[in-house]
């Protein structure tokens, strides 16, 4: 590579972040003097540093990553002032916080050809819709030509590896000098791990460098470079060590079809050419016109064929739609007794595999719920984050920080797809918390909360955790290009205090996830203003927030971010006791003023108070939101366009529960997706 490429990758972005930060408003410490002695030498210490720990993970494989990952004494007060900046990134500031110019540039880079796993020899360009029209088209080969399809897909295994599904570029050096690595260290593929675990969790939690000094360590200068290793760390992990799924569940509007997975993971990815082969159901090599012509974005063509063969075999379609209200008996909140219910299953004589597999669960689980970690899933863990804003994503599927914005649109597709499933699966689930303030006030996730949570019954999440941990779900093509990963806590039957989220649906490209938590009736005290009532039972989460049977049952159907989900029975009585009255009355709050007028919480940044137009400016004479009744916010305007449908529908469906009339009417099909999350962006 010559040393112009080198040098316009590493400072062309540079340059334009420091043109745009010189164009703000904000004002910043002074840069070091470099001229200063003890500047030097803490600036040589500095790039030591990095150039050890860079050689310690094994990534000079690539000139490229090792360009981008150091930068040079011409650059470095640039970079000072860049790292400052990120600082006030991580403290929330909210103008910096949501401009996608900016974190834009603290990405791994994976558009260079040569940077990519999944590489082909005519295609370069990673693409995990290749994968998912791959699997369509199998499908649909199968359902065409077996005679007994559902029964095909189930003893068929596939072959699995994560470099086919998710952009695992960043691991591209480490994986190009594995076996090296390997002979090195004796053939020993758990030192290696070893090895890999220890610089990567000293990079997740932030740990000291031992060769840094305090002063420098304390200064934050690698902040940028501190969150690029955790990318590269992510994508280490899930090309060699990350659990691989034991079922991957394709999502329909008439079916969830689900692929068995061979559980020897892949040594490499399948590739296009690999992928080629299944979609044109062939063992043989394909030719490259072949391979030309196998387009990924014709899922929405792929899945219409499907349903073609489907409903022409004579198949029923399944029924997705939630029930107006649900509800379930209150023997599933029963807290249950392990050591008993594994003895029961230990003293099984000829146990099934699902009987084994469910023997070794509970055993695990007794011998290791008091030596657990303090969390059992992973978040970065950086002492300048003061805000807890990289605690709400989930290691290894974080790849890079996003947006406020990136992130709902994220969270949008999460909360369709996961009651969806539930649905299928025969999951009673519904939010609450931050979430049910959402619906009060518009029935879409509050714009600062930065995940979503959902309850289910102590016997559901042994459902989850039986039958549909380790599931990787793709979303239903004609809504999105998602993939969602089902994860239990292994120690969800037990009261660990510190480890009270039991299960999480999560966006396996970005890291941002649903929280499951269970519910269970104990014989812990009920805190005073528990009262259930005769017959009526009272249960808790781990972290002990309590409900009454009827606060949660029955369970409502309602439309929130725009699809069917189900909320609890008693919504006022459940955030009046959780939040206060403020909940329901403080329309300003987390730097954000609630506008009933147009249905959304907008940032004070963009107007407030006086500078909020009055309603009869706001509109033109066909109802429209004007530009100027937007607050001259383009972004804004399209929020509301965007959002209003889902709107229109709340008011209605409020109104109804209010004078406690049926609002099942409002719920009885899913809105169009209105947020979409552009993964073109995110590489």
């Amino acid at each position: 590579m010559s040393k112009r490429l080198l040098s316009t990758i590493t400072n062309k972005p540079i340059v334009y972040i420091n043109s745009w930060l010189q164009s703000t408003n904000f004002s910043f410490k002074s840069v070091p003097n470099p001229n200063n002695i003890n500047y030097q030498k803490q600036q040589n210490v500095y790039f030591k540093s990095k150039l050890l720990l860079l050689i310690g993970l094994v990534f000079l494989g690539s000139n490229l990553l090792l360009s981008s990952l150091i930068f040079n004494i011409s650059n470095y007060n640039e970079f000072v002032e860049i790292t400052k900046n990120l600082d006030l990134y991580l403290n929330l500031n909210k103008k910096f916080f949501q401009s996608k110019e900016f974190l834009s540039h603290f990405k791994i880079p994976s558009t260079h050809s040569y940077s990519f796993i999944n590489e082909n020899v005519a295609h370069h360009e990673f693409n995990q819709n290749y994968s998912i029209s791959a699997y369509l088209s199998h499908i649909n080969n199968v359902y065409e030509h077996e005679q007994n399809p559902e029964d095909y897909l189930k003893t068929h295994k596939i072959d699995f590896h994560w470099g086919d599904w998710v952009d695992l570029a960043p691991a591209t050096p480490f994986v190009k000098t594995y076996k090296d690595i390997l002979h090195k260290m004796g053939n020993n593929e758990s030192e290696v791990y070893q090895f890999v675990r220890k610089m990567c969790y000293d990079k997740l939690y932030d740990a000291k460098d031992p060769w840094l000094d305090q002063e420098t360590y304390e200064q934050k200068l690698f902040v940028s470079e501190h969150l690029q290793d955790i990318g590269i760390c992510s994508a280490i992990y899930k090309y060699y060590y990350a659990t691989i799924p034991e079922r991957v569940v394709l999502e329909t509007d008439f079916k969830y079809f689900e692929m068995p997975v061979n559980q020897v993971r892949r040594k490499d990815p399948f590739g296009l050419d690999g992928l080629s082969r299944i979609y044109y159901n062939t063992k043989n090599e394909v030719s490259s016109k072949q391979v030309e012509n196998f387009n990924p974005n014709d899922r929405d063509i792929l899945v219409d064929q499907l349903q073609q063969t489907y409903y022409g075999k004579g198949f029923k379609p399944e029924d997705l739609n939630l029930k107006p209200t649900l509800t379930q008996p209150q023997e599933d909140f029963k807290k249950p007794d392990v050591p008993a219910l594994l003895k029961t299953y230990q003293d099984i004589s000829n146990p099934s595999r699902e009987e084994e597999k469910y023997t070794n669960f509970l055993k695990y689980s007794v011998e290791n719920v008091g030596k657990a970690d303090k969390f059992y899933f992973i978040f970065p863990f950086i002492q300048i984050d003061s805000k807890a804003e990289l605690h709400h994503y989930n290691f290894p599927w974080i790849k890079h920080i996003i947006s406020h914005e990136e992130r709902i649109q994220v969270i949008h597709h999460l909360i369709r797809s996961w009651f969806k499933y539930a649905e299928h699966a025969h999951i009673v689930s519904w939010f609450n918390y931050g979430n049910l303030i959402g619906w009060y006030f518009n029935a879409q996730n509050l714009p600062w909360d930065n995940d979503v949570d959902v309850q289910v019954s102590i016997q559901d999440q042994d459902k989850i955790g039986r039958f549909h941990n380790n599931t990787l779900v793709i979303e239903n093509p004609k809504l999105g290009d998602h993939l969602f990963w089902i994860q239990t806590n292994p120690y969800y039957m037990q009261q660990k205090d510190n480890q009270f989220i039991d299960a999480r649906y999560i966006d396996v490209k970005t890291g941002i996830y649903i929280d499951i938590s269970a519910l269970w009736e104990s014989e812990r005290a009920k805190p005073k203003d528990i009262k259930p009532k005769e017959g009526e039972i009272a249960f808790h989460c781990k972290h002990y927030n309590w409900f009454v049977f009827s606060d949660i049952f029955p369970l409502r159907r309602t439309i929130y971010e725009g699809a069917q989900a189900y909320m609890p029975n008693n919504i006022e009585g459940i955030l009046k006791r959780f939040y206060g009255n403020k909940a329901i009355n403080n329309w300003n709050i987390f730097d954000h003023n609630w506008q009933p007028d147009i249905g959304l919480w907008v940032p004070n940044q963009i107007c407030e108070m006086d500078l909020v137009p009055k309603t009869e400016d706001r509109f033109d004479s066909n109802g429209e939101l004007t530009l100027f009744g937007a607050c001259n916010n383009t972004d804004l305007l399209e929020e509301w366009r965007n959002a209003k449908p889902t709107y229109e529908i709340h008011k209605k469906e409020h109104e109804a529960i209010k004078k406690g009339e049926d609002s099942s009417k409002f719920s009885e099909k899913d809105l169009d997706v209105f947020r979409v999350f552009k993964h073109e962006d995110y590489r």
